[in-house]
């Protein structure tokens, strides 16, 4: 009986340590879905908040840019007014501002063009798709 007795003590020793495991990994599990629940709150927390900034940023550079336009439409106004006290013409002033305008104009489009080209990140896209060259 004597030889009976110890096995069923060292399966009720493996049997409790089985529960402590089993518990153990039940802990864990909790604590990881309870970490995965906190940080998903944070991304949709910290997401809004970039969406609101960003909202908040086109509406900042749009009144930015509504009274740099007018600036700028004031500045030339009194640059066509201090020409045509200087004996300038009118349309010789105007058309002077509007080629001005267009050479400026034309310049800022093709620096655009040519930084556009770093749109389509194509270092990355060649990287993903396993390219070396």
């Amino acid at each position: 009986m004597e030889q009976n007795a110890q096995p069923r003590s060292d399966i009720d020793d493996l049997q409790d340590q089985s529960d402590a495991v089993t518990a153990h990994a039940i802990g864990w599990i909790s604590s990881m879905r309870a970490r995965i629940h906190v940080v998903m709150e944070l991304a949709v927390a910290e997401a809004t908040l970039a969406a609101t900034s960003a909202a908040a940023m086109c509406l900042y550079v749009a009144v930015a840019t509504l009274f740099l336009l007018g600036a700028w439409g004031l500045l030339v106004a009194g640059m066509t007014l201090a020409l045509l006290q200087w004996g300038v013409s009118l349309y010789a002033a105007l058309l002077g501002f509007a080629l001005l305008h267009i050479v400026i104009a034309g310049i800022f489009a093709m620096r655009a063009v040519k930084m556009s080209r770093h749109i389509n990140l194509a270092a990355t896209r060649q990287q993903l798709a396993g390219d070396e060259t």
